[in-house]
């Protein structure tokens, strides 16, 4: 398009720009998501598959024309995991046979998420190219932000494990300040949940190296964890 009120074009190889992260900023209704969801039509175009993580529950819908495979968990799963979250928080003396119950049906869903990533990862099937992620829980919840690691992790174990037959990934990140946010302004006082944002942020940055570039979407710069931030090339900035 044109920078507005001007005949200046703006123009860009994003393709060749995947890789080095890209943050849109803007507040509701300024035209984020409607730009995000041009750029990862240009990404599917040029031989890179995207994966995105919806707090919104728009782009399945939206973006139905190109065929989206939900990578999803069960909205069952998901309300059983936030059950074992609630009793390791309100389990007595450290909660330890409640943590251990934790970690077993993390570990089982670690390798059902596993799977179907790499299902969509090294198929080479016409519409299997774009998968989307559903998380409808739009409140800062630790269920979000566990379940959102496990992906992230699966996702870049394979990218670093299989770099020979893993394709060029975009992911897209709607609501970043949800899955990554800036602890000290989101309210999250336990150590658990600090160690999961900090994962999640380190895990989307290692992704270059790995050809997992990043694409972010989010109201206010403040909310959002600066270690992913500070890492995006590129920025664009909507009326904030």
């Amino acid at each position: 398009g044109n920078v507005p009120a001007t005949s200046i074009s703006v123009t860009g190889a994003f393709a060749d720009m995947l890789e080095y992260h890209t943050a849109i900023l803007g507040i509701t209704g300024s035209g984020k998501t409607e730009l995000a969801f041009d750029l990862l039509r240009y990404a599917l175009a040029h031989e890179t598959k995207v994966i995105c993580i919806d707090l919104t529950a728009r782009y399945e819908g939206r973006l139905s024309d190109m065929k989206p495979r939900n990578l999803s968990i069960s909205a069952a799963l998901s309300s059983d995991l936030g059950k074992k979250l609630h009793d390791v928080e309100t389990g007595a003396y450290g909660a330890p046979a409640e943590k251990k119950a934790l970690k077993e049906y993390a570990d089982k869903l670690r390798i059902d998420i596993s799977k179907n990533l790499t299902d969509f990862l090294v198929s080479a099937d016409a519409d299997k190219k774009l998968g989307i992620i559903t998380l409808d829980e739009i409140s800062n919840t630790k269920a979000t932000i566990f379940i959102t690691e496990l992906y992230l992790t699966s996702l870049l174990n394979f990218a670093r494990d299989n770099a020979a037959k893993c394709p060029r990934v975009l992911l897209v990140v709607e609501e970043a300040h949800t899955v990554m946010p800036e602890t000290s302004t989101m309210g999250l006082g336990d150590n658990d949940s600090k160690g999961l944002v900090a994962k999640i942020a380190q895990i989307a940055l290692q992704g270059r190296k790995y050809h997992v570039g990043l694409l972010v979407l989010a109201q206010r710069t403040a909310t959002v964890s600066k270690t992913v931030l500070t890492q995006c090339n590129t920025i664009v900035s909507f009326s904030c």
